[in-house]
């Protein structure tokens, strides 16, 4: 009989010191029926004299079952997350939603963090992701794909299920906001109002997947906005491009001063946000890419004493980043994402996927939500909002 500790039992020690096959000492330990109920209490009781480990045989018994052409499930998941992912309340909601859906399903998460289009190594992996210990994955929009094409190419990844949340792409489930619809109702509230003349805040334009889906959508919806009212909406539409990640990081909210978060690219120049709205009193909205952009924008026109929603009004997106007034009420107007829904959605996506249940071919619109707050307001001049609109399409 073996009862030495100097090296991790196994199911053949156990069997040895009850006297009964390895096959009855694994019913027995997976708490199985067909043992009975005395036999199986010596068998336990036996694992745990000799301090037994079934973690440490799991890569062996993976090892053997492979051999038969069986797969285990590791309960295991990988998360693919922006460096930000902890320290802002977009992404922190956003995994409260994983969180609670794994956590209920017995998933675990192994995280790593993604790798921009800018990274100088942007396909580093962790061994654990290529090594068949993830079940499958969730992505972030900043994914790059050779990273995702580094995986499929590993043997211990290769055809297993990816849900890329908030960005699609191709070959993997997805789950997403429904951005074009709430830019429209975003644009659709601003003209409903009186404005005529909008500057649009957006992320520097490259086609996915180096861009992001997202602003491509919330441009789609704006057209419509301005489309279903005869707008033309070039002639409408000042489009402002954000140079810096940092104007989307309310984190840098603080930083006034720095000229990449003070100056967007307008028609392929350089120029200050609020002295170019001061130069033209005819803008009288500002669609924002998220709420820190937007927050930016209200504290750099703020500081050149141009009010907010007096003189220009502002619509965020997301609804994760307050403007609060003194009584601690948030004023900014935007458009709300579900975000915690999104993540449980992404989580039971992919549950569905590993274990057979669910399989989804299109991806998964989840609705906004425009929430109207003290951010805008009718124009101060609506006279010269209709006379503009007159001029401009004529």
């Amino acid at each position: 009989m073996i009862e030495s500790l100097d090296r991790s039992s196994t199911l053949k020690d156990i069997a040895q010191s009850c006297g009964v096959s390895l096959t009855t000492v694994s019913y027995a330990l997976r708490e199985h029926p067909c043992v009975n109920l005395k036999t199986a209490k010596r068998i336990r009781s036996a694992a745990a004299r000799l301090r037994y480990d079934p973690a440490a045989h799991t890569a062996a018994r993976k090892m053997v079952l492979r051999q038969h052409g069986r797969e285990v499930l590791n309960h295991v998941v990988g998360l693919f997350i922006p460096p930000a992912f902890h320290t802002t309340a977009y992404y922190a909601r956003l995994f409260e939603g994983i969180m609670e859906v794994l956590t209920k399903e017995g998933y675990a998460i192994l995280i790593t963090y993604d790798y921009s289009p800018h990274d100088p190594q942007p396909t580093r992996i962790p061994p654990a992701f290529l090594a068949g210990n993830i079940d499958g994955l969730i992505t972030f929009p900043r994914s790059e794909p050779l990273f995702l094409n580094k995986l499929r190419g590993a043997a211990g990844f290769g055809a297993r299920p990816v849900v890329s949340l908030l960005q699609s792409q191709k070959d993997c489930a997805g789950v997403m906001a429904g951005y074009a619809a709430g830019a429209e109702a975003a644009a659709a509230h601003l003209l409903d109002l009186g404005h005529r003349r909008f500057l649009f805040l957006r992320w520097i334009y490259e086609a996915p997947p180096r861009g992001f889906e997202s602003e491509f959508l919330k441009w789609e919806g704006l057209c419509r906005a301005f489309s279903a009212r005869r707008l033309k909406v070039d002639h409408h539409v000042q489009v402002a491009q954000i140079r810096s990640y940092h104007w989307l990081d309310p984190r840098m909210l603080h930083d006034l001063n720095a000229e990449e978060l003070t100056t967007v690219e307008i028609d392929g120049c350089y120029v200050g946000l609020a002295s170019y709205l001061r130069e033209h009193p005819e803008i009288t909205a500002v669609l924002a890419m998220n709420d820190a952009s937007a927050l930016r924008a209200w504290a750099l026109l703020e500081r050149e004493g141009i009010r907010v929603p007096r003189d220009v009004s502002i619509v965020g997106f997301d609804d994760t980043d307050p403007k609060l007034d003194a009584d601690g009420k948030n004023l900014l107007t935007t458009v709300r994402l579900p975000l915690e829904e999104l993540g449980r959605e992404a989580a039971r996506q992919l549950v569905g996927a590993i274990t057979g249940r669910t399989k989804r071919e299109e991806p998964v619109i989840l609705p906004t939500e425009l929430v109207v707050r003290g951010s805008t307001a009718v124009p101060c001049n609506q006279r010269m909002a209709a006379i503009e609109d007159r001029r401009v399409n004529q």
